[in-house]
């Protein structure tokens, strides 16, 4: 429920800063794209780097402790994993408005879809720093114990 709530507040955002700014042209989502897209592509390798401190440190006391805990670390890998999605759905979303057309979705309807796209991408973005800033304390919390 939580991922549902975190989901809903950066599509929500992403629909407001709609609302306040339209790029005109296909040169402006270049510009605005291809920086989120990097920022997204290098926290998806902090997300990998944090799966695979848990999956790699058997010899850990704290680790394996933690992992007799099911219930607490599924919900830490469940964090890791949600994140990694977002992470990855943002960057596709991203790298996919720097290569379409700068033209309407369907006939009728003022939305480019390199501009869906962006807005989608920057969406998940948006959900994803929320996630990653939960994971991403957990995580910190169980490195400075180890």
């Amino acid at each position: 429920m939580k991922f549902i709530i975190i989901y809903i507040i950066g599509f929500a955002l992403a629909c407001v800063s709609y609302s306040f700014y339209i790029p005109k042209d296909h040169n402006t989502i270049l510009a605005i794209a291809s920086p989120l897209s990097t920022v997204a592509a290098m926290l998806f390798g902090f997300i990998i780097a944090a799966q695979t401190f848990y999956s790699g440190a058997a010899s850990n006391t704290l680790i394996a402790n933690l992992k007799t805990q099911k219930a607490m670390f599924n919900h830490i890998l469940d964090e890791i994993k949600f994140t990694g999605f977002s992470l990855i759905s943002s960057c596709l979303s991203l790298i996919l408005s720097m290569f379409l057309p700068h033209k309407d979705m369907f006939e009728g309807f003022d939305l480019k879809l390199d501009v869906f796209f962006l807005n989608t991408g920057f969406g998940f973005l948006v959900s994803a720093l929320i996630l990653f800033s939960f994971s991403w304390k957990k995580f910190t919390l169980i490195i400075k114990e180890s």
